[in-house]
């Protein structure tokens, strides 16, 4: 009867053969297939008197075509490709929300501003160049906040996205460990689970694409790690988290076990991993610089608008913006210990400047409003609504205007009967007080008249003059950094002196600035950037004089001087630089990620191909061995019918 077993097996394994082959056929399309192949040997030969014969074939196993270095490295290159498609698609989107690809944009905005406020110094009282002016301010503050809103609702999408993200991750494990314990199970009985394991090794990949992942395989399961979590081990799994943590301060979004508070903010690879860096390291940075240079244009622009009043005059009410604190020590802008400095006129239109000292680390709102109440011709201002409003008594205006002083302020002994009067612009760094002494008694313009010395607040002598003989009354004497002096008729007495303080800031404490004090921008960021409502409403509120009437125009220039002014927060660059600088940044992380994804694909291209080399299914390959095996069962068949014809034969001889 071995004919019989001999011919069987034959037809079995030719059989399975086909089988084999029509599910590779089959399966010739399936994403993450491979190639599978029957494993034929001899069966066990057994004896016939003293000889030994064969009795056919057997399939001993369906070998799945596998490349396990091959495949790693598939998955690896999956991880690494995933996160800069993800991250590129983020970076694109980024730029191009810049808007620097078309012709608007920020650095558009910035120009016409700029451009605007320098047109307006050389006619600040035109009214149709100060509506320009609010016009172009307004664009530039809704440029930054479409820009700050657009990066800040970012954010937001990318926690989203990351929950999203690990939520698949944790099914993807689920899976993974389930088909561990089907593989198992299977394969102990001797039986072939290559189509499961293609599953699996197709939700690895999968599992890679969003997160980098390292795979061990312990007795035909798989253990999964991510970051510092161990996704799967065998049949179990502990799922990952995603959220919020504060890291030294600092709001990130981190990954961790469940249930677990040791978050990290990054892991490498994958959906996740971009998401992650785009979160905690790119889209702040690129915030950050966008808020910085809001704030210093902000800051610096406010710094100047404070010292000047427009054209309706000095004020008799300001009102400040709702403060989150009253605390001058939690405000934004920062405040800092210092001194205001407020020119106060009363109905005759004598005016006086008064100091106001600011201790930010112990005053509050209320302390600064009890402060301006104790200066004559205040005595309403108050905290109202958490806002800072100074109000001025009936018959009196107040501003805070820097530059030279209305007055001269005399020394000990009577001056004389001569008044001198101070002009120009002053084009001092810093706050400066001057002292002018005389030398000799006599008249302004007579033979034997004073002499009159300059000194500055370091004691050097900056100007020295004969206002005797030769000189005529109200003629303007130059001094330093812009200042003029001059006398008029009348005499001066020796060893007199008087004492002036030219002002560069009138508020070197910044509680103006961060109050809303007569500021021409409002928020603290880009996101909140504005203009001031009352001078969008009223344009004629918008600074241009500072200093003294003979500095028209001063304000609006230093504001204009802005845009051209480098700062320590802009990195030593001018705001139109430090942005230019932001764009080109973004740029060359855009670049490098499109070089990064160029990587990627050639050398995923280069494996692909490797792995179809070893695992992939050709159809005319498969078609040639279908034709083998074909033959063969035909083979088997006539063999069966050649044994059973002898049989047959040999019963009708015994017969």
């Amino acid at each position: 009867m071995s004919g019989y077993d001999i011919g069987i097996s034959g037809l079995t394994t030719a059989q399975r053969a086909i089988d084999v082959i029509g599910n590779n056929i089959a399966n010739a399309g399936t994403e993450g297939y491979h190639r599978q192949r029957v494993d034929i040997v001899p069966a066990d030969e057994t004896y016939y008197g003293d000889t030994l014969i064969g009795q056919g074939a057997n399939v001993a196993r369906v070998n799945r075509l596998y490349s396990r270095m091959l495949e790693a490295e598939i998955t690896s290159q999956n991880s690494s490709l995933a996160m800069s498609n993800r991250k590129l698609d983020a970076l694109q989107i980024i730029e191009n929300s810049f808007g620097e690809l078309a012709s608007e944009g920020l650095s558009t905005s910035l120009d016409n501003y700029f451009e605007a406020m320098h047109e307006m110094s050389t006619a600040p009282d035109n009214a149709v160049l100060q509506n320009k002016v609010v016009r172009a301010a307004e664009s530039l503050t809704y440029e930054f906040r479409r820009m700050g809103t657009f990066l800040g609702r970012m954010e937001e999408d990318l926690n989203i996205e990351a929950r999203q993200l690990s939520d698949q991750v944790n099914d993807y494990g689920v899976q993974i460990a389930r088909l561990n314990d089907d593989i198992t199970r299977i394969e102990l009985r001797g039986a072939s689970a290559g189509n499961m394991r293609d599953d699996r090794d197709l939700l690895v990949n999968k599992l890679a694409e969003l997160a980098n992942i390292r795979v061990r395989e312990e007795n035909g399961m798989y253990n999964i790690v991510i970051g510092q979590t161990p996704l799967v081990v065998k049949t179990l799994t502990t799922p990952i988290q995603v959220d919020l943590f504060s890291d030294n301060g600092e709001l990130k979004l981190g990954i961790a076990a469940e249930g677990a508070t040791n978050f990290s903010p990054s892991i490498s690879g994958g959906e996740l991993g971009a998401v992650l860096e785009l979160r905690n390291e790119l889209l702040p940075d690129y915030l950050d610089k966008l808020d910085t240079l809001a704030q210093t244009i902000a800051v610096e622009t406010n710094k100047q608008h404070i010292q000047g009043v427009g054209v309706n005059g000095s004020f008799t009410d300001l009102s400040g913006w709702v403060m989150s604190t009253q605390q001058l020590s939690e405000m934004e802008p920062t405040v800092q210990d210092g001194t205001v400095y407020v020119r106060v006129t009363d109905s005759t239109g004598n005016t006086v400047r008064h100091e106001v000292s600011i201790d930010a680390a112990v005053d509050t709102l209320s302390d600064v409003a009890t402060k301006f109440n104790s200066i004559a011709g205040f005595s309403g201002c108050g905290v109202v609504g958490s806002q800072l409003v100074l109000q001025a008594d009936s018959g009196y205006t107040y501003d805070f205007q820097a530059g030279i002083p209305p007055e001269v302020t005399p020394g000990g002994i009577p001056l004389g009967t001569s008044t001198p009067e101070l002009s120009g612009v002053y084009k001092g760094d810093t706050n400066q007080i001057y002292t002018c002494s005389v030398s000799g008694t006599g008249g302004i313009g007579l033979v034997g008249g004073p002499q009159v010395t300059v000194t500055n607040g370091a004691g050097q002598v900056v100007a020295s003059f004969d206002v005797g003989q030769g000189y005529e009354a109200g003629t303007k004497l130059f001094i330093d950094n812009g200042i003029s002096l001059s006398f008029s008729p009348g005499d001066l007495n020796d060893t007199s002196t008087f004492t002036f303080e030219t002002l560069a800031d009138s508020d070197t404490s910044g509680v103006l600035a961060a109050t809303g004090i007569n500021c021409l921008f409002i928020g603290t960021s880009a996101a909140t950037m504005g203009v001031k409502g009352e001078v969008v409403d009223d344009p004629g509120c918008l600074a241009i004089t500072g200093g003294g009437a003979d500095m028209n125009g001063s304000v609006i220039l230093a504001m204009a001087e802005v845009g051209s002014t480098k700062y320590s927060s802009t990195l030593n660059l001018t705001p139109e630089h430090f942005y230019q600088n932001l764009t080109a940044d973004i740029g060359q992380d855009v670049s490098g990620s499109n070089i990064k994804l160029d990587n990627s694909n050639s050398i995923m291209k280069h494996l692909l191909q490797q792995q179809s080399d070893v695992s992939g299914v050709d159809i005319n390959i498969e078609a040639t061995q279908l034709m083998v095996y074909e033959r063969l069962f035909q083979a088997m068949s006539q063999y069966l019918s050649t044994v059973n014809d002898s049989l047959e034969t040999l019963m009708m001889i015994i017969k």
